[in-house]
Formats: C-alpha cells, structure tokens, sequence
C-alpha cells in the first residue's frame, strides 16, 4: 500500500513541469498567431490603401492668385505622401481665385462652368471676405478661419525709388498731399520725376480677370493717419483727402496686378500715367523678382493694413465628411514648418517664422504696426470716397421763400425766376462742386430754424436732378425769421466743413429779417459760438431788391464775406452774382 502511494507521488511530480511545458508552449503559439493576423490585417490594410479601395477623391482648394503658387507647391508635397482619407486616396488641388469673385460665387451661387468645382476651404487674401462670408452665408463656414502667412501694405514705386520714399519718413496721411504737387517726386528723392501720380485700381467683383486691388487698404491707412487713430473713421478730412488721392489718375487700372505690370515696363517715368500704386510686400517681391530692377517697394510711415490670408475651411452639399478631413489634413500642413518654409520663399510672411531674405526690391525689415480694419460698412464708405470727384467747393444755399418772394418779378414771381436762375448755374457747375439746398422762413423754431430740403453733396447726375427738383417745387409760405434761421445753418455748414476748398453759405433774400430780434453785436456773438477753429465758412448774401437787409450785412462782414445787391430777380445781374459765388 505505501509503495503504491510513493509511485503515484512520483508520476505527480513528473507531470507538473509536463503542463508547464505545454502552457508555455500554446502561449508561443497564440503570441505568434496574433502577430501573424496583426500583419495580415496590416498587409490587407496597406494593400487595401494602395488600390484606392472606394475610390479616389480630389479635394479642391480655391486660393487667392498671390499665394496659391506657393499652396501649390504644398499640395504636391501633399499628394506624394500618397494621403488615404475614409480608405479613398485623396490629391489636393489648389484654384488660383480672386476672393471678390469666390465670396460672390459662395453667396449668389456657385456656377462651376465658370468658376470649377466648387471648393472645400478657402484661402482668401484678407480676413475681410471671410467675415463678409460669415454675415451673408454663415453655415458655409466650417469653424474660424486661421491666418496661414501675412503681407503688409506698401507702395510699389517704379524702378529702385523705394528705398528713398521709404527714408523720406512719408506716411500715408501725406500722401494724398504729395499727390496733388507737380513737383512731388522732388521731395522724394528723384527730382526730375516730376508729378508723383498713383494708381488706385478700381478692382471688380464680377470679372474674374479684372484682378484684386489694394485701394480699400490704402483708404483705410490714409483716413487713419489723418486722425492719427489706430482704426479708419469716415470723416469729412479723410473723404475729401482720397477724393483727391482717387482723382490724381483719370484711367485707372483694373487691378493691382495690371499696374504692377504696368510699373514693370516703364522705361520712362516722368509724365507717365502713374509711377506708384499700393500693393502688398509679396506682390513686389513676386513682380521685382519676375522683372529685376523695374519695381520696388517703399514702406510708408504709420500704421498699415495686412493681407492676412484666412484659411477657411467650408461646409456645404458639394463637401463631404472625406473632402473636410483631408482639407483639415491639408491645413496643417501649411501651417508645419515645412509649410511655413515655402511661404517665405515665395515673400509671404508667416507666424512665429523668420521674415523673408531682403532683396534690392523688398527690405523685408521690421514689420509696420499693423492697423486694424474698419468694418466693412466703413471700408466700403472710405473706398467709395476714392471714386468721388474731389471737392473744389462747398455751398450751402439758403432762400426766403417768405410773402414777399410771391410779387411778381418780370415773367413771374420772384421766387420762381430766382429759383430758375439758380437752376441754371447749378446746372453748369463742375462735378467736383457740392451744393445743398434749405429754406428759411418764420416759425420751424428751435433746430428747425431753417428747412433743409437737399444735402450738400458733390453734383452727380443724380444730385443734380434732386436740386433741380427742389427748385421746380418751391412754393411762397410765411414770413421769415432770418437770424436765428441762418445762425443755425451756419452751424450745420461748419459741422460738414470740406478742407482745401472754399465753404460758403449762401444767402438769397429780397429784405429783412422781418422781427428785427438780433442786434449787430448778437449776431457776431452767435456766429462766434457756432465756429471752429480751421473750419471757415463765408456768409455771403444776395440782396433782390434795395431794401435794407438788416443782420445779414452784420453776418456777411464778420465771416468775411460779401453782400451783392441786384435790382431784381429778373435782372441779368443775378445770373452774374450766381456765377461768382457759385464758381
């Protein structure tokens, strides 16, 4: 009994390290099974990558024309990485589109036989499209857009002038100034240029080969620097300075490309149409690099918008979930440092990165402090300023139509051949003139002293119709109130005061003021109040007929201007008297 027990002890110890054995045995087997199936699955996977299992997909990017060659650039880098997004290969193709043309094909309706594919992110050239986007269309925009490079605004001047404009210390509030001399290219370093004359193309959202402008940017800078603010305001200073800046080239180009062009091909600069325009520091480099010596770019003193280029990805029908990853995919992309690397090579500035190599073109120096964007309604008020006629005079003209106005005066009454009269010479007066139209008679009271009936503006067709009009329609009413009504009129003249051109009130009545409530010394006193300080108005005054005209000859001496007396509305002296205070 005992030796059977000793036997079956001896069988058990044997048969432990027999089960280890075979354990360890079985865990090889599974660990080499498992590493087998992970290789297969990887295998399957990679060959299933390789033959583009459902499908290929091509992701379109629509870029503005001055940084999609570097974009491009990047894409290839891209593509060659053989990406496989959702298992479809993905290629990204990059559209060279001016953001005026993308921004109305993304709002109005994106028409592709024009236009291609429609995309799946947007480069545009300023943050300024995006946000216009983002209030007409808001659910095209997929996230915040991201700026990938930057490009301040400079002044592309002809042939190696830039580095002179640039040690002058010029700013852009001095601009328009320096525009308006014929001899302004002395004080900039090349004496026998002449007039300095700069293009500011007029641009176009509906022509795609009409090309980009920088004009809204150089508004801005002009309007901020002339109120010496970090941010562009609409005031009378700034709209009557880009009139004039706007004004200095007759034809303008289409696009700021086009008179960078332009620039590149003169040969001789003085008398040429324009020798200057602005433009980014990219778009010089790209220029001066394409034409050696033909352009260079002048940094003007102050604060300066910056193209930012917003990488904006997009949403929408034509976008699927495998277009949006690989367009995310893209992104980062351009943004690594690899991506940032050939953004410098193309001139771009980029975030966190060094700034361009100088070039004899482009310095490439410190960056200027960069000046924060008006919201498009003021961009838009400040651009429209540049295609306005400049002001070569300002007059706002205030009639009696009281009783007295009704008596007949030749082929009818006073009032309406007065008002023909004046008519007439409105009619001839140049475009660059701005006149409104009031009225002033007994009772309005308060600020309503006297009745505005058309603003004071410069005369487009459309403003001249609006006078003409009011002139036809005058009918005679009470009697007038003329001090208090005119003293308020004065004050309303000074508020939109124009610099650099005569401001004037004109005066036309046929007597007095019919209550006599202002002496001499008050009305000097009230006139006084209603003044500024670089800000002169002349009251002038038209007297019909030869009554005394009491405190108006008072208003008339103490701003300095002049009272012409005419027999009578039919008289052709009133023509003559129009036509010198209206010239």
């Amino acid at each position: 009994m005992a030796r059977h027990r000793d036997e079956v002890a001896r069988r058990g110890i044997s048969r432990g390290p027999v089960i280890a054995v075979v354990v360890v045995l079985a865990l090889v087997l599974v660990t080499a099974g498992w590493f087998r199936v992970r290789n297969n699955v990887d295998e399957q996977g990679q060959r299933a990558a390789a033959t583009c299992v459902d499908g290929r997909k091509v992701v379109d990017v629509a870029a503005d024309p001055d940084i999609a060659p570097a974009l491009s650039t990047i894409a290839g880098a891209y593509n060659a990485s053989r990406p496989v997004v959702r298992d479809q290969c993905v290629s990204v193709v990059v559209h060279p589109l001016r953001s005026s043309v993308v921004l109305a094909g993304l709002t109005k309706g994106w028409d592709t036989a024009k236009l291609g594919p429609a995309p799946a992110a947007w480069v545009a050239s300023d943050a300024g499209f995006t946000i216009r986007l983002g209030a007409a269309a808001p659910d095209q925009l997929d996230g915040d857009p991201t700026s990938v490079a930057s490009s301040p605004l400079v002044l592309a001047v002809a042939q190696d002038a830039g580095p002179k404009v640039t040690a002058t210390g010029l700013s852009w509030a001095q601009l328009p100034a320096v525009v308006g001399k014929p001899d302004g290219w002395k004080g900039l370093g090349e004496p026998s240029w002449g007039a300095l004359t700069v293009a500011l193309p007029t641009g176009s959202a509906e022509n795609p080969a009409a090309g980009e402008t920088s004009a809204p940017e150089a508004a801005q800078a002009v309007a901020a620097g002339l109120e010496k603010g970090a941010k562009a305001t609409v005031t009378p200073q700034a709209t009557t300075a880009l009139a004039a800046l706007g004004g200095a080239v007759k034809t303008q180009p289409v696009g700021t490309a086009a008179a960078l062009e332009a620039l590149t091909a003169l040969r001789t600069v003085a008398g040429s149409p324009y020798q200057a325009v602005p433009a980014t520091e990219q778009q010089v480099f790209a220029s001066a690099k394409a034409a050696p010596g033909t352009v260079s770019a002048a940094v003007l003193a102050g604060p300066a918008p910056a193209e930012d280029y917003p990488y904006a990805a997009l949403t929408g029908p034509a976008v699927d979930d495998t277009q949006s990853r690989a367009a995310s995919a893209f992104a980062q992309l351009v943004t690594s440092a690899a991506g940032r690397k050939t953004l410098v090579a193309a001139g771009f500035r980029t975030r966190g990165g060094p700034a361009p190599a100088a070039t004899p073109a482009v310095a490439f120096g410190p960056a200027p402090a960069t000046l924060t964007r008006a919201d498009p309604a003021t961009a838009d008020r400040l651009t429209a300023a540049l295609r306005t006629p400049a002001v070569t005079s300002r007059t706002l003209v205030v009639l009696n139509t009281s009783t007295s106005m009704g008596t007949t005066d030749g082929p009818a009454s006073r009032l309406k051949v007065t008002a023909a009269a004046l008519a007439a010479r409105v009619q001839a007066l140049p475009d660059s003139a701005s006149v409104g139209l009031a009225t002033f008679v007994r009772g309005l009271g308060g600020s309503r002293a006297y009745a505005g009936l058309v603003p004071t503006k410069v005369l487009d067709t459309t403003h001249r119709a609006e006078v003409g009009k009011a002139l036809d329609e005058l009918v005679v009413s009470d009697a007038t109130s003329a001090d208090s009504s005119l003293v308020a009129a004065y004050r309303d003249a000074v508020r939109g005061f124009v610099a650099g051109a005569p401001n004037r009130l004109v005066v036309i009545t046929d007597g007095p003021n019919d209550n006599g409530e202002t002496d001499a010394g008050g009305i000097r006193a009230a006139l006084k109040a209603a003044s500024q300080d670089g800000k002169p108005v002349q009251v002038d005054v038209v007297a019909l007929s030869g009554q005394d005209i009491g405190g108006l000859t008072d208003m008339a001496d103490a701003t300095g201007g002049t009272v012409i007396r005419v027999p009578g509305a039919a008289s052709p002296e009133l023509g003559a008297a129009f036509m010198r205070l209206l010239p």
